[in-house]
């Protein structure tokens, strides 16, 4: 299991050698199982268990579970136990709605700035190392990575405002790209080139275009995931 070295690292997965804190630890590993469906939506999550299981103490592990409360992935209600949230129709669509608004506009900003001397390599290294492997990606890995290359767009906005507003979408988007892993595998990545395409040109209107297909795109299937 990796461990996350800041917010970034939660988000995407990024992590390196360097020993992590105990929390963090928890995070990481109770994310995984949560977004892997190892932990189901309305699972009660017994820190007894659990502690035994990571192998830590109550205090580090209640604090996992605030990072976990915090980007969505559990409820926490006082004196119950943590519940695995469950995605609705409703939620699903909220969470899009937000993404068409910020994220289709950080694709424009983006494309201006690359048009203004900014520089868009950041993109495409994202893309080469979905894509370099010599073997497929683990699913989990892959939508870290896919993640990953929207988070980029949003930083070459450099407009910390904009980026603030969209960091805690991150966490839930990896979990989202993970549960809709089998529709149409391969056009996401066809689809962030095509993205990447336009920021490079320094194009604000076809990134603008392009981001808005790609995320109705993924709306609909992350909706019919949902209802499953």
């Amino acid at each position: 299991m990796t461990v996350d070295k800041d917010v970034r690292s939660r988000t995407t997965g990024e992590a390196d050698a360097v020993e992590q804190p105990i929390p963090h630890k928890v995070y990481r590993a109770v994310r995984e199982s949560i977004i892997r469906g190892e932990y189901p939506p309305h699972l009660r999550l017994s820190e007894e268990n659990l502690a035994k299981e990571l192998g830590v103490s109550r205090v580090p592990l209640r604090e996992g579970f605030r990072m976990l409360s915090r980007d969505g992935f559990i409820h926490q209600r006082p004196h119950r136990s943590a519940v695995v949230r469950e995605w609705t129709p409703d939620q699903v669509s909220e969470l899009y709605d937000v993404r068409l608004v910020f994220e289709v506009k950080a694709a424009g900003l983006a494309a201006q700035r690359v048009a203004g001397g900014g520089d868009p390599r950041p993109l495409w290294e994202t893309l080469d190392s979905i894509r370099d492997g010599q073997a497929p990606l683990d699913p989990l890995t892959a939508a870290e990575l896919s993640t990953r290359f929207h988070r980029t767009m949003v930083e070459l906005t450099e407009n910390p405002l904009l980026i603030s507003i969209v960091e805690p979408l991150f966490p839930q988007m990896v979990w989202h790209s993970y549960l809709t892993r089998n529709h149409q595998p391969g056009v996401s990545h066809r689809e962030h080139a095509t993205i990447a395409e336009a920021i490079t040109a320094g194009d604000p209107a076809l990134a603008e275009a392009t981001t808005y297909v790609h995320i109705r795109r993924g709306r609909e299937m992350s909706l019919k995931a949902a209802e499953h």
